[in-house]
């Protein structure tokens, strides 16, 4: 069955409009990265440890002491 005029119509008006959004997200996409880019936070994550080699301990986390988890954990050191 052929569609008649006013569906075809219809049809290439509402797929028009569809790629018209699809255009406008991309381009509106692009010019978020690059603004992003710009400020040197598009893909990239600031390292949570810099410089430190294996077996270093890291810093210490919120709440830590300053001996760390096992430190606490011993029972000789907690009666102290």
């Amino acid at each position: 069955m052929r569609p008649d005029a006013t569906t075809a119509l219809l049809i290439n008006v509402i797929t028009a409009a569809g790629q018209f959004q699809r255009d406008l997200q991309n381009e509106l996409t692009a010019e978020g990265i690059a603004a992003a880019e710009a400020e040197g936070r598009y893909r990239s994550r600031p390292p949570a440890l810099t410089g430190l080699l294996p077996g270093q301990p890291g810093p210490p986390s919120v709440g830590m002491t300053e001996g760390g988890p096992a430190a606490r954990d011993d029972p000789a050191e907690a009666s102290s």
